[in-house]
């Protein structure tokens, strides 16, 4: 029975190689610390700090450019994570 299975495609031994599930955790869990510390510094600081002026606008536009924050971030990290392992799996290619 596991004869009739193929094997995984190319694109998906490709990604394997180069860590990109790991590296897209990776990225995940940084983009929403980095999301949770700006949302902190800019809303909930200056409304539980004394004499720091609050925000005018509502706390869900800040989540939603906080939400923003995380995507962006997380894509980025995930897109760097991704070529530093390009590079060395191509440079480990490169010495056999």
């Amino acid at each position: 029975m596991s004869d009739d299975v193929p094997d995984r495609p190319p694109m998906v031994q490709f990604m394997l190689a180069l860590n990109v599930p790991r590296n897209a955790k990776l990225s995940a869990v940084a983009g929403v610390a980095f999301a949770a510390v700006l949302y902190g510094f800019f809303v909930v600081a200056p409304a539980v700090l004394p004499g720091v002026p609050a925000r005018g606008r509502s706390p869900v536009l800040y989540l939603t450019l906080a939400f923003v924050a995380a995507v962006t971030t997380a894509l980025l990290l995930v897109t760097v994570l991704t070529v530093v392992s390009a590079v060395r799996f191509a440079r480990e290619d490169d010495e056999y």
